[in-house]
């Protein structure tokens, strides 16, 4: 989970609790989830076009041999 363990994340809580007040905190917690949550879709975004770009230079790659081999 993003590097955090419950040993660590147990704390932040604590602390942000107390920073915050008790009654503040649930809205704190989901404004931080769903900034957590569309960081986490933007990376599996990226990651995915990333993946698309990889596997069309794969098959650009694989179409100039076959051209090539073609040829010779």
């Amino acid at each position: 989970m993003l590097g955090i363990s419950y040993g660590e994340l147990f704390p932040i809580i604590g602390a942000t609790a107390a920073l915050v007040g008790p009654k503040d905190l649930p809205m704190i917690a989901r404004t931080a989830g769903r900034l957590a949550g569309r960081a986490i879709g933007y990376v599996q975004l990226a990651r995915g076009q990333f993946d698309n770009v990889m596997q069309q230079s794969q098959a650009r790659q694989v179409q100039k041999e076959l051209q090539d081999a073609m040829q010779h």
